[in-house]
């Protein structure tokens, strides 16, 4: 489990480290995202998912804009959107 949570957290700087960390792998129909107020809680009730990252984002306006960026590019949203989650996650 990979944590991006420490330092800028605009909708623009979001986006720009979600875009640096897949690089590599730009396949984003084979990813998922979402967003939630407790990523570790998260993360363990999706059973510990491979490749899973997270980062926090300034408000929840901003998290739910990150996602929806992703998900306009492919990634499956994960739904329901909790209300005020201010993490964004990929796996």
């Amino acid at each position: 489990m990979q944590r991006f949570d420490e330092g800028p957290n605009s909708e623009k700087a979001l986006i720009e480290s979600m875009e640096l960390h897949l690089l590599h792998m730009h396949a984003y129909p084979m990813w998922t995202v979402g967003v939630t107020s407790d990523p570790d809680k998260r993360y363990a009730e999706l059973e510990e998912p491979a490749f899973w990252c997270h980062w926090g984002a300034s408000t929840a306006e901003v998290a739910q804009r990150v996602m929806q960026h992703f998900a306009d590019r492919g990634m499956k949203p994960q739904t329901p959107v909790p209300p005020g989650a201010t993490y964004v996650y990929i796996y």
